[in-house]
């Protein structure tokens, strides 16, 4: 990247190559020989959004805790580079099923949007729409969760394989030969989710331990707190595991919740995914012993930087996979956890 090349910032490249901004003629004359040298033109795109009063991205994701700090990510991006007069649309509801995904895509077009930020909630039902968008020159941006074969330009998020396998070597650290452990999923479609269960399991059986692994017990991930409770309770009471696992944050919290209820911190080891201010309180009082963090401030920052970059520069992607480092939180380490500083 030229940026890269230079040691510049990417808004200081864009005021050279669309001749915008203030800028000193000696750093342009440079961004100019450079990118002439790297085979770089003027976005055509770039061109357009220059004269127009905002730069329109939809941000299509469920709206809960987690999905909260994302946004802060992508609030904070905005705020640091006013100079593009970025306009976040969100398209934002509880619990997006594939219909409600698929009809804000649809409204998309109309909205008159330049970019598509979205965490998508199945891997393939929605890149017929995306296609046809990708046509008509909007791009899109997973993050948090990928589709499979769909016309994004990039992904940011965590890479799930990793998150599951490390959970489930962790596990294994834990337990003793012969255990056995309780794995609870969401029943959600979401790419990511699935693979964090898949490479959890397979990452136990090969551990060479004979864990046996009770489940998975899957639960509807509409916050209904009180019927994944009774679910995990009846588990922990009839299972006999000595430990257990959930693949995202709404499992992870109820396990905790599960676990405390029954007096059972002690006894069996519980590891989960994400951090909020609870679960920060369940991994201090010893009910939750790890979890898999995934920072979603910098997933939400670093989707909007790549797709600002794409918008106004001819940046080329090429990373098409962006993953955003996988951090282990426990008692010891919480204090490191400040979502603005990892990436």
């Amino acid at each position: 990247m030229i940026a890269d090349k230079l040691g510049v910032s990417v808004s200081t490249v864009n005021r050279a190559l669309i001749n915008k901004g203030r800028i000193s003629e000696e750093t342009k004359r440079k961004i100019l020989k450079t990118a002439e040298e790297m085979g770089y033109r003027p976005n055509v795109q770039a061109k357009a959004l220059s004269s127009k009063d905002t730069l329109r991205i939809a941000v299509i994701c469920p709206r809960d805790f987690y999905f909260k700090t994302v946004i802060e990510g992508m609030e904070s991006y905005r705020k640091e580079h006013e100079e593009y007069r970025i306009k976040l649309l969100y398209k934002c509801d509880d619990f997006q099923s594939v219909a409600d995904q698929l009809s804000a895509l649809q409204e998309c077009e109309h909205d008159e949007v330049q970019g598509i930020l979205i965490s998508a909630v199945h891997p393939t039902q929605l890149n017929k729409q995306l296609r046809l968008l990708f046509k008509k020159g909007i791009p899109t941006i997973t993050f948090n969760n990928d589709i499979l074969g769909g016309p994004r330009i990039a992904y940011v998020g965590l890479n799930d394989r990793v998150a599951g396998a490390m959970a489930g070597e962790l596990m294994s650290k834990y337990l003793f030969s012969g255990a056995r452990v309780a794995c609870m999923a969401t029943t959600s479609a979401a790419m990511g989710l699935r693979e964090r269960q898949i490479c959890f399991c397979d990452t136990v059986q090969k551990s060479g331990k004979n864990i046996e692994i009770c489940g998975p017990f899957e639960y509807c991930d509409n916050f209904d707190l009180d019927d994944i409770l009774e679910k995990v309770t009846h588990i922990l009471r009839t299972e006999h595991v000595n430990g257990i696992y959930a693949n995202n944050m709404f499992g992870t919290y109820a396990i905790s919740c599960a676990l405390r209820k029954l007096g059972m911190k002690d006894k069996i080891v519980a590891i989960g995914h994400d951090v909020n201010a609870e679960l920060d309180a369940f991994i201090r009082d010893g009910v939750l012993d790890a979890t898999l963090f995934q920072n979603p401030f910098q997933q939400g920052y670093q989707a909007l930087k790549v797709m600002v970059d794409y918008l106004y520069l001819k940046v080329p992607v090429f990373q098409p996979i962006l993953y955003i480092r996988t951090l282990i939180l426990m008692k010891s380490n919480l204090e490191e956890c400040d979502n603005r500083l990892f990436l």
